[in-house]
């Protein structure tokens, strides 16, 4: 906060920049959202409530709105922010006041310059380098639901890595071979839209679950029936008749993020499949709960990464399983707060962490949307009601 004896030149200041802020709709999100969060830091919560609401000229920005974007504040953005956004658009600190400002937290900053750590510090995902089904997809449906194109391309990658499998690798040098594996987490609080946006990227993989399912019913309706015709013969024709084999399901999502439970299911489907959770914090908090085995877990799952052949011993004691090239991409979500609380020094140093594609994209503004008829159902494009 303020102090009283500066506040009044500081407040003076302050709204002096964001007058001259295009505040009536026209401000990228991910600005605005820097804006309210640079006053909250200076001048508390309720302070910039207000002035936001004194200085917007969008009829969105109601306070319940503002109070609601407030959720997500975690004190990373100071007000130098404000001031150099505020130079962005031609502003100048008046009088005397020109060569230095006094942030609310007391330091003093350059109005021109944005701070190393107030930078903006989102870029938007390249949509158009994607494949171009793909891009239409996440333009469509970041538009329809809607959401930073991000939360739809992040586990969008992970999909198409799963699509590849271990079929393809790439060679860099005569014996440095890397598979095609990508892990992507999308950091966002809860209500941002990150679970439709995944259930949207990763829908190819579901419809390709349901059509297996369907298949494994079939045969194993038609397996139960040739074992019983096979049951029926007599006992000296079953010798010169094979048995038959139960189908095996095949597989190309999991959820259950053990490595005992997924050896089975690898060394079945020796393409890989997707571990795909909507909150991956199950997996992030394992290596917490189990502090023990955390660093044998986290160095198995390194080396699944990069598909490196991995042997589990079988709880019935059957031999170990043994999966040559284990495949695994993996998506999900997860709350930044989560995240932030539960990545430890061992996850950093030992190349689990670092291995995500990791994005923490702005909130965007929810609007009522209406559909274009022109478009067919899977490709419709939204436009603004």
């Amino acid at each position: 906060m303020a102090s009283s004896g500066d506040g009044a030149a500081d407040l003076e200041l302050i709204e002096s920049a964001l007058a001259a802020l295009p505040l009536d709709g026209s401000l990228d999100y991910h600005l605005w959202l820097k804006v309210l969060f640079a006053l909250t830091s200076a001048v508390g919560e309720d302070a910039a409530v207000a002035l936001m609401l004194k200085h917007s000229r969008d009829p969105r920005d109601t306070e319940d709105y503002i109070r609601q974007r407030l959720k997500s504040y975690r004190g990373e953005v100071k007000i130098g922010t404000l001031f150099w956004l505020a130079g962005q658009h031609g502003w100048q600190p008046p009088g005397k006041q020109r060569e230095q400002v006094r942030a609310g937290d007391g330091q003093h900053l350059q109005p021109q310059v944005a701070p190393a750590e107030d930078v903006p510090f989102w870029q938007p995902f390249p949509v158009d380098l994607l494949p171009r089904p793909v891009a239409d997809l996440v333009h469509a449906g970041a538009a329809a639901i809607p959401c930073d194109p991000a939360l739809i391309a992040i586990p969008s990658l992970a999909a198409l890595s799963a699509a590849v499998g271990s079929h393809v690798r790439l060679r860099l040098k005569r014996k440095w071979v890397e598979p095609a594996a990508l892990w992507t987490l999308i950091a966002a609080p809860s209500g941002t839209g990150k679970s439709p946006a995944q259930a949207l990227a990763l829908e190819p993989v579901l419809d390709l679950e349901k059509r297996a399912a369907r298949e494994y019913e079939a045969a194993l309706e038609d397996y139960r029936q040739r074992l019983e015709d096979w049951e029926a013969l007599p006992k000296d024709q079953r010798q010169a008749v094979p048995k038959p084999e139960a189908p095996r399901p095949r597989r190309f999502r999991v959820a259950d993020v053990t490595i005992e439970a997924l050896a089975p299911i690898l060394k079945e489907n020796a393409r890989g499949v997707l571990l795909w959770r909507d909150e991956l914090n199950t997996w992030i908090m394992s290596f917490d709960r189990y502090a023990q085995r955390a660093g044998a877990d986290l160095s198995a799952w390194v080396e699944m990464y990069e598909a490196r052949p991995i042997s589990v011993d079988r709880k019935t004691g059957d031999g170990p399983i043994r999966v040559e090239r284990p495949f695994v991409a993996a998506t999900g979500g997860i709350q930044p707060h989560v995240l932030q609380q539960h990545v430890s020094p061992i996850m950093l140093s030992s190349g689990f962490i670092p291995r995500f594609i990791l994005a923490m994209p702005p909130q965007t503004r929810r609007s009522e949307m209406r559909w274009d008829a022109t478009y067919p159902k899977k490709w419709q494009r939204p436009t603004p009601a």
